[in-house]
């Protein structure tokens, strides 16, 4: 969807940046989704890291800074989870 920054001015840049992040969150939700429901990320997910994505995966989806916020933070804790604390080749 394009948008015609002439014809609405600085509103419709301020719009068009917004959609965009919304895109990229919900684009990274689905990313974070797939990862809770296959069971793999970097390497077979544990029950809670499973958890941390699917919740982060639905709350990515929905547009709003504060469930982006969450939703940027669960799958942090769960790469922290899988690249420092567990060592075990799975």
């Amino acid at each position: 969807m394009e948008f015609d920054a002439k014809k609405f001015g600085a509103k419709a840049i301020a719009f068009d940046r917004t959609y965009s992040l919304w895109q990229l969150t919900r684009l990274l939700g689905i990313f974070a989704l797939a990862a809770g429901m296959d069971g793999w990320m970097f390497k077979r997910t544990t029950w809670y890291e499973k958890g941390f994505l699917i919740s982060a995966g639905l709350a990515l989806v929905y547009p709003t800074l504060t469930f982006d916020i969450a939703g940027l933070t669960l799958p942090g804790i769960a790469i922290f989870c899988q690249k420092v604390l567990r060592k075990d080749p799975l």
